[in-house]
């Protein structure tokens, strides 16, 4: 079983199109498939399984389709550093 899963979920009543909301499970998906190394060697090392829901708020006023993969890339980064900050703490 791997160290860590993921789960990506974009509420309806943020972002009402399913066009739109499978294409931000789908970058947030690839954001975290680039960035999950780290979280994958502090899970090992701490011998620790983890199970990760992304979930997707939309600031007010913001327009989906103009979320860029870079947007997301960098808050999914940000959020994996602090939990695996949060696992060295606590081990």
């Amino acid at each position: 079983m791997p160290a860590v899963l993921a789960g990506f979920a974009v509420p309806r009543r943020d972002v009402p199109l399913a066009v739109d909301r499978n294409k931000l499970k789908r970058l947030m998906r690839e954001a975290f498939r680039m960035n999950k190394i780290g979280l994958n060697e502090t899970a090992q090392k701490t011998d620790s399984q983890l199970s990760i829901v992304f979930l997707y708020k939309q600031k007010k006023g913001a327009d989906i389709r103009r979320v860029q993969y870079a947007q997301i890339e960098g808050e999914l980064r940000e959020m994996t550093a602090k939990i695996i900050s949060m696992i060295a703490r606590n081990s």
